[in-house]
């Protein structure tokens, strides 16, 4: 971007948005820490643990296209907006189960209403922001995952250290309902109905989205020819596995932390809030790099390679030192005094 030419959307959609993301992390990851409560109170155990975190993301196959679809030819503030209400009541909901059957439910619906935050807030960006900003603009976002675990972990070890896991649930289910309203005022649908952006920066998006799709090349092509291209499934492994690997991290970091730690709920959150904050300084890096060098590939591969060879590491490290039964034994075992 010119850097002559305003930046005022910089300073008010992408704050927003990350604010808005990071409680929806929290109120999907939130459960990670509540574990060992709500197994001692519902009489489940670690198995049950491993559905009740994956149940969400079933929820998300049913409303994470519909979302980006709709989102695209409506209104993504209006349709963000109202999935902020549903998914704080659904959130809320979770502190009143009294069994595993009606945990689940709820966890199921919560992803029901996040599933379609994700898509529409993409949809909101590809009208704010073009091509050559998109990788910042959708890093700068993506913070919020890293933002929502720092967050998440010394707010939810206060929170059990004070209340309980229900009460984990009533006050970060709130979030959502609070940050709606935040939502409703300071987000607008693209540069034309904004108020509060100068015509010059008005001007630059709309120049600037409008020659980029002069150089799109459309075709009739629909859902079901979409998934006969081979490059969509390759991107849709590449997102599986990239997500097997983050959300397998973040739903157990608590319990991994507290196995060789020692430490107690408050002291598990703020050593939990450390891989995230490197992060950050990660997302930041990469992004800005490829919107200086209109390279996409390399940056979305690399991390991931990076990653995986510190996954394998970890694991190598772990096993050589204490063998594989004990430190099972060992994991399970802390699990269940986290609090």
């Amino acid at each position: 971007m010119d850097k002559s030419v305003p930046s005022r959307r910089w300073l008010r959609i992408i704050p927003v948005a990350l604010l808005m993301y990071t409680i929806a992390y929290i109120d999907k990851s939130n459960v990670s820490f509540a574990f060992s409560g709500m197994e001692k109170d519902l009489g489940f155990g670690a198995t049950a643990s491993g559905l009740v975190s994956g149940i969400l993301f079933f929820g998300y196959l049913f409303t994470q296209m519909a979302g980006g679809y709709m989102a695209s030819r409506s209104s993504p503030k209006k349709i963000v907006f109202w999935l902020l209400i549903v998914w704080g009541l659904f959130a809320m909901l979770t502190g009143f189960a009294h069994n595993l059957t009606e945990l689940l439910i709820a966890r199921f619906l919560l992803g029901l209403a996040e599933g379609g935050v994700f898509p529409s807030t993409i949809v909101l960006f590809s009208k704010w922001f073009p091509s050559h900003e998109r990788a910042r603009a959708t890093g700068y976002w993506i913070l919020c995952q890293s933002l929502g675990s720092i967050v998440m972990a010394p707010l939810s070890g206060w929170i059990l250290y004070l209340f309980n896991w229900r009460w984990l649930f009533f006050i970060e289910g709130a979030m959502p309902w609070v940050w709606a309203i935040v939502w409703w005022i300071f987000i607008s649908d693209d540069p034309r109905q904004a108020k509060w952006i100068s015509e010059e920066e008005r001007s630059y998006i709309l120049t600037a989205l409008e020659a980029e799709q002069k150089t799109i090349q459309r075709s009739k092509t629909n859902y079901l020819e979409a998934l006969r291209d081979k490059r969509v499934w390759i991107l849709l492994f590449y997102l599986l596995f990239e997500q097997i690997g983050y959300y397998g991290v973040s739903m157990w970091l608590p319990t991994i932390v507290k196995s060789f730690s020692h430490q107690g709920s408050v002291g598990v959150g703020y050593l939990t809030a450390l891989p995230w904050i490197a992060a950050m300084i990660g997302i930041i890096i990469n992004s800005n790099h490829s919107d200086r060098t209109g390279e996409r590939i390399k940056h979305a591969s690399y991390p991931l390679m990076i990653g995986a060879l510190f996954f394998g590491r970890v694991r190598f490290n772990r096993g050589v030192s204490s063998g594989l039964e004990p430190r099972l034994h060992h994991s399970c075992r802390w699990r269940h005094e986290l609090l």
